[in-house]
């Protein structure tokens, strides 16, 4: 795709990374020179009209939603690139946590809690309207030049859902995905609740995943490491990575509070009996 493609109103500038479901252009407006971030879904087959009508109604809906923390779709374009593509144009973010996980740069601790006091309050709202985000993970979360994070792309794990699925999960897309779940899995409010709870793992241990590898056998059997981690943190970040639903976390509200008692030095008796590290084992390699 070439740079100096331009797309509706726009004129591509940079290219910015790529994920799962597309490449992400820095463009400018020709009409107000305003700098915008094209995302092109060039990783999903959508040349039949009623496919690419599908996936235009779903940006449709998530950019409906709005949150100050949900960073906005400002238009969706449907162009003529090879074939047909859709383009989704947003507000161009500084970075995103990714980033700096990606090049080695640890996020201050000073700035943890109120990414993730963020973080989960975009979730708290699209959980209290029954939408799961279905897609949260560390490129998905975008900072603005004064540190403050939205949460982007709500509408790609629908889009999956639909049937328009790339020919392969990144392999960071694939720790976030929740265990025994698929890539293209209808979004859950449960899995975003586990990947919150591998943001949050990944985040205070300065970029470490809570298990080395995400095939659903390993998970089972390997316990994520609490170092960099206080224990009863570790105890909650365990119950929100299990994959037992029994004695998972009911609703993400649970997980919220559960998290900030642990900050305050208690946990849910639940969280202690099973999870409690003061012990050699949890419900992760017990009574399998």
């Amino acid at each position: 795709m070439e740079l100096s493609m331009q797309i509706g109103q726009y004129q591509l500038r940079q290219k910015l990374g790529e994920g799962d479901m597309g490449t992400v252009f820095v463009a400018q407006s020709i009409q107000t020179s305003e700098q915008v971030a094209i995302k092109v879904l060039n990783k999903i087959d959508v040349q039949s009209a009623m496919d690419r009508g599908a996936a235009a109604e779903i940006l449709d809906f998530a950019a409906s939603i709005q949150h100050p923390i949900l960073h906005p779709i400002l238009e969706v374009i449907d162009t003529d690139i090879d074939g047909g593509m859709l383009a989704v144009v947003m507000p161009l973010a500084a970075a995103s946590i990714g980033d700096f996980f990606a090049q080695g740069k640890p996020i201050p601790p000073k700035h943890h809690l109120r990414i993730i006091d963020t973080v989960i309050e975009g979730l708290q709202f699209l959980h209290d309207q029954e939408v799961a985000h279905g897609s949260l993970k560390p490129t998905n979360i975008l900072v603005d030049r004064g540190g403050n994070p939205t949460i982007t792309d709500l509408a790609m794990a629908h889009i999956r859902d639909f049937g328009l699925v790339p020919r392969q999960a990144t392999l960071l897309q694939e720790h976030y995905i929740f265990t025994d779940r698929l890539f293209n899995s209808t979004p859950e409010l449960a899995a975003d609740i586990f990947a919150l709870a591998t943001f949050i793992y990944q985040l205070l241990t300065g970029g470490r995943l809570p298990f080395s590898d995400p095939r659903s056998e390993v998970r089972k059997v390997e316990q994520p490491s609490a170092e960099g981690l206080s224990p009863l943190v570790h105890s909650v970040l365990l119950r929100g990575l299990t994959h037992r639903k029994e004695l998972a976390y009911p609703d993400l509200a649970a997980f919220a509070a559960d998290f900030h008692s642990a900050l305050q030095g208690k946990i849910d008796p639940e969280t202690k009996r099973w999870f409690s590290v003061d012990t050699n084992t949890s419900s992760l390699d017990e009574e399998e």
